[in-house]
């Protein structure tokens, strides 16, 4: 694979193989595995919650590491909001 992008979205990725975003049986398990660990590891989830966003908030650079993902949204968006995408891909954001 080219990159870690290639690697986690590309189309032989085992993302891609599950379905990507727009597998309805991906999304059902996905939402078990949540569920199921904030029913048991509440404390956890609240802790790692809150460290990482005072972690983000001190950490984050306007711009750090923003690239183009239209590669990996464009056919989740055409399945879920079909009538937002031609603006979305008009928008300035995407002509960088």
């Amino acid at each position: 694979m080219a990159s870690a992008n290639a690697w986690l979205w590309g189309a032989g990725s085992g993302f891609r193989a599950l379905g990507g975003f727009t597998s309805q049986a991906q999304q059902e398990e996905d939402r078990r595995i949540v569920i199921e660990s904030l029913k048991r590891y509440p404390a956890m989830h609240l802790r790692a919650a809150v460290y990482d966003s005072l972690l983000q908030f001190l950490q984050f650079k306007t711009g750090d590491g923003i690239e183009p993902q239209l590669s990996v949204l464009e056919a989740g968006f055409k399945h879920t909001i079909p009538h937002q995408v031609a603006a979305y891909l008009e928008a300035r954001q995407q002509s960088i």
